[in-house]
């Protein structure tokens, strides 16, 4: 009996693995609020030079309005030319989810999937709550930067885990809500932040989720697909036989039920540049993963710079992921990984293509164009998780996914580069976004469909 067989045995989306998926699901939302932090922390609030105060010194003297509300820019005078500084943060939180991508995949194909999550959401907690404490931006920046490894770490392992505990007719769906729990997530903070104008005071709310690492250790199994992987046959079965004995399914589950991988040999690094086929997939995950968070970042943190109201315009830019991340569950059930990936990335350049020539400059039309390439590039996000965690085998996914998405995050790391280059350089930053999301629309015609097929669990299942 193989593991999907096995998991008909004890119930492929039972009691537990609602129980473990919702726990999972809704520390994404707290994830997005750290990902889109600097969008208000970082916000500069009116400002002038103090004139009086310049004349009996030689340093420039700041006096901000902090009446509406206070940011890093206010509390270390993040102006003029130390502006770049407010982008310069949220680079480094991706840098560190970059690295935490990096970490978190490697830990996590050692030593399994339940300790990253552990010690992932647990971590941001407390990081988060060093942050509101910094005396120095480079202190804060210090902070940020391990904040992103946490939830770099915790961010790869949270799809993964999951789709590992449920037979493959659930992956979809769990992927889904992951998706609309983040966003969920995006439309919130804004909400959050429109009633909580302090900085510190924010920063200290977006971590406080984080205590729920608490109760991974206690509840959340280990996955039985890797402890197989790594030839603890007797785990793996004692963990089935846990799944069982809480779904309480009608059939009788046994210790046969995982007997078949057993045989399962531990994979390096190297064995994915061994295998043509695996370097080929691996590489183009790579480019259009790091293309699609470009424009996944860059549109949404572009939406607090358009006119209007900026707590309206981000909580939109959020929204309009609920209904892109239930659309694409339907795309993908009726036609497939691949076609869903490759469409939606090739309309989100062309919305893009259109902004570049129209002007960027929050009009109602460039505001409804980037909003269609937002929800498509949101899309693509989505479906780029489930497609690469169904191509890769359960003895190597998490490392390929860390690269697939420490590849992403350098996206992230790049976006707000990119549209700080668009400040200077009108319809520069909408250019580069269009282009480079046409490539990746082309090269994702290269990737294998993976629709109504098995999770691989080794190399040859893969081959």
């Amino acid at each position: 009996m193989d593991v999907e067989e096995a998991f008909q045995v004890v119930g492929d989306y039972g009691r537990l693995q609602r129980h473990v998926f919702w726990s999972m699901a809704i520390p994404q939302i707290f994830i997005a609020w750290n990902h889109m932090l600097n969008v208000f922390v970082g916000s500069i609030p009116k400002f002038y030079c103090s004139q009086t105060l310049l004349r009996s010194t030689d340093t420039t003297i700041y006096v901000f309005d902090e009446s509406e509300f206070t940011s890093i820019a206010s509390e270390w005078d993040l102006v003029c030319d130390s502006a770049y500084k407010t982008d310069l943060a949220q680079s480094i939180f991706m840098a560190g989810l970059l690295a935490g991508n990096f970490i978190g995949g490697y830990i996590a194909d050692t030593y399994g999937r339940k300790s990253v999550c552990y010690v992932g959401i647990l971590g941001l907690f407390f990081l988060g709550c060093g942050s509101l404490a910094a005396p120095t931006f480079e202190y804060y920046i210090l902070l940020r930067l391990a904040a992103g490894v946490a939830a770099g770490a915790y961010g790869l392992v949270s799809f993964t885990l999951p789709a590992e505990l449920v037979g493959s007719s659930h992956r979809g769906y769990v992927n889904v809500v992951m998706s609309v729990a983040f966003a969920f997530g995006i439309f919130s903070l804004p909400i959050l932040a429109f009633f909580v104008r302090d900085w510190r005071l924010l920063t200290f709310i977006t971590s406080l989720p984080g205590l729920v690492g608490v109760y991974y250790y206690f509840y959340t199994p280990e996955s039985p697909r890797w402890l197989l992987s790594q030839g603890r046959t007797e785990e793996a079965e004692n963990t089935m036989l846990y799944i069982w004995d809480v779904n309480k399914p009608a059939t009788h589950a046994s210790s046969s039920s995982s007997k078949r991988i057993g045989s399962g040999h531990l994979v390096s690094w190297l064995d994915m540049i061994k295998s043509r086929n695996l370097l080929c997939i691996t590489l183009n995950n790579m480019f259009t993963w790091f293309v699609g968070n470009i424009l996944y970042y860059g549109l949404t943190l572009k939406m607090g710079d358009f006119n209007g109201n900026k707590y309206i315009n981000v909580s939109i830019a959020g929204l309009v992921e609920v209904p892109a991340s239930v659309v694409t569950l339907f795309l993908m059930d009726r036609y497939g990984r691949k076609p869903t990936y490759t469409h939606s990335l090739f309309v989100s350049s062309v919305m893009t293509f259109i902004i570049t020539f129209l002007g960027s400059d929050g009009t109602f039309v460039s505001t409804l164009l980037a909003l269609i390439g937002k929800t498509c590039i949101s899309v693509s996000v989505c479906v780029c998780w489930m497609h690469a965690t169904e191509m890769y085998p359960t003895n190597i996914r998490n490392k390929a996914l860390s690269i697939c998405s420490m590849f992403g995050r350098f996206g992230g790391v790049v976006a707000p580069l990119i549209l700080t280059l668009g400040r200077s350089y009108q319809g520069l930053d909408f250019f580069i976004f269009a282009s480079s999301c046409l490539l990746a629309a082309g090269i994702s015609r290269k990737l294998p469909e993976t629709l109504h097929k098995s999770l691989p669990e080794t190399m040859e299942d893969m081959m």
